[in-house]
């Protein structure tokens, strides 16, 4: 990660020659959601842990997030942090640093980015025990009483070196000297809504969630597809 940051730093020198373009820095905070009951078909789903791993992530004047459309972005924050996805108060994660101009896409990793000068995807230090996610929780059968206590450490990969594990299009946010903040929000409640408990629970009251599993591709579709973090910016 220094080796990258150090060449984020050299390129904004020589880009900013090149263009003009003013500079752009302002803090990121990671906001999680507060624990609450999600119902999840016949069970009624609690976290009592979400430890998240997060970044770098890319903001991307191109409509989309992919090396080829954006090879140098408008701005990045190129560290990996730890957040409580389950605490509603803002956790200063560092700076975001770039150019001035319009987030039209974005792309990010959870804290196991797949970098140019790396052979694979490899955890980073905000990697919670080396994984992207450390969740823990239980379920309760509405209809019978049965309680599952549950366990999951999640790997979000990206498949590609260099691309993000996670993209994000469809954006129109103007970064300027006077945007004075970006909050980034998590909801791990909403990323068990496609486990199959019925099939997790089969084993008894107390579950450990294994890679490839279907608990385990559940949660990553819902960090990467069905549920994943949203950007607010602040002037």
């Amino acid at each position: 990660m220094r080796a990258f940051a150090l060449g984020f730093s050299a390129w904004v020198l020589v880009a900013c020659g090149d263009t003009g373009q003013p500079l752009v820095s302002h803090p990121v905070f990671a906001v999680g959601t507060a624990t609450r009951t999600t119902k999840v078909g016949d069970w009624d789903v609690t976290l009592s842990v979400a430890r998240v791993g997060f970044g770098p992530v890319n903001f991307c004047a191109s409509r989309a997030a992919s090396p080829e459309l954006c090879s140098e972005p408008l701005a990045e924050w190129a560290a990996t942090a730890t957040i409580d996805g389950l605490s509603e108060t803002p956790q200063l994660l560092g700076t975001v640093n770039g150019f001035a101009g319009t987030v039209q896409s974005l792309g990010f990793a959870y804290a196991i980015p797949w970098l140019t000068t790396e052979d694979a995807p490899r955890p980073k230090s905000g990697a919670p025990g080396g994984h992207s996610a450390h969740l823990e929780g239980s379920a309760r059968r509405s209809k019978d009483g049965f309680v599952l206590a549950f366990v999951a450490d999640v790997d979000v990969r990206p498949v590609v070196r260099a691309q993000p594990a996670v993209s994000l299009s469809g954006l129109s946010q103007i970064l300027a000297a006077d945007t004075q903040r970006l909050d980034v929000r998590f909801d791990p409640s909403a990323w068990a809504r496609q486990i199959d408990f019925d099939a997790l629970a089969a084993g008894g009251p107390t579950a450990t969630v294994v890679a490839k599993s279907q608990a385990w591709d559940a949660l990553v579709v819902g960090m990467t597809a069905l549920a994943p973090p949203t950007f607010v910016w602040t002037k």
